[in-house]
């Protein structure tokens, strides 16, 4: 049976939805006025309210849960995002992270559940940990971030924006004293990018952007094996690069050093 909403707004703008160790099953949903409501239920059982509880002061309009449970993170157009611990007993008194960045947009939480990112109006993006200690701004883009999401390997970042472009970032693990610089960019020349996320293998991105269309980005190549010479060129990361494979790939098959 699907909970109620019954919250304190006219209506749930953001949801998100998780399974726990012990064979539970928790829902948050945040309204237009800033309320958020956690709900759990075990099989056969009705929804039990975890909590409810005023997080912000403006629509909510994302929530994720920590991939292993325990956290609940939101954003708000107040431009704030909540960090609530989670027990059976109740949630936490939420740990408010306030960027200075705008109205946010996105919320979501790195797979080790050690880090979480949040996107705002003004353009960047902001790493944090679970104290609500900002690690790295992320800055580059020109217009508004709708989207950011840690890949599956937690090592990277992406941020997809109104300015059509994506970016790929490399995950701060501990405090940056500057802002971070963008690994990569790829524009679609397609508008602005609505949403964007890793596959589950991390290798591909797919985006949706504002003129009716679909991208699927490939990212990294399949092939695993260390290549020492692109390496020795590009730096490991760069080498692994899919289209830096296949260009070198095309040069060697058509042998066009030779030409």
């Amino acid at each position: 049976k699907a909970p109620d909403w019954g919250g304190p707004g006219s209506g749930a703008q953001a949801a998100a939805i998780s399974s726990g160790s012990d064979g539970s099953t928790w829902v948050a949903v945040g309204d237009d006025a800033g309320g958020v409501r956690v709900m759990r239920t075990q099989t056969g059982e009705d929804w039990a309210d975890v909590c409810t509880g005023q997080w912000h002061t403006d629509l909510v309009t994302d929530a994720a849960f920590s991939p292993h449970g325990g956290w609940l993170a939101t954003a708000s157009e107040d431009g704030s995002a909540a960090l609530v611990e989670l027990t059976a007993d109740g949630c936490g008194s939420p740990r408010v992270l306030e960027p200075q960045a705008g109205a946010l947009y996105s919320v979501a939480f790195a797979r080790d559940g050690q880090a979480l990112v949040t996107a705002a109006l003004n353009a960047t993006a902001q790493v944090w940990d679970l104290h609500g200690s900002l690690l790295a701004q992320l800055v580059g883009h020109k217009d508004r971030i709708y989207t950011a999401k840690f890949s599956p390997d937690g090592r990277w970042i992406l941020t997809a924006s109104r300015d059509g472009a994506i970016r790929i970032w490399p995950r701060p693990i501990r405090a940056a004293t500057e802002p971070l610089e963008s690994f990569l960019i790829l524009a679609g020349d397609l508008g602005g990018v609505a949403y964007a996320d890793f596959s589950p293998d991390g290798h591909t991105i797919g985006a949706a952007y504002w003129e009716n269309a679909a991208l699927l980005w490939r990212l990294w190549t399949e092939d695993t094996t260390p290549d020492r010479r692109l390496e020795s060129i590009w730096g490991a990361d760069r080498a692994r690069l899919a289209l830096i494979r296949e260009a070198i790939r095309f040069k060697d098959e058509n042998r066009l050093d030779q030409q």
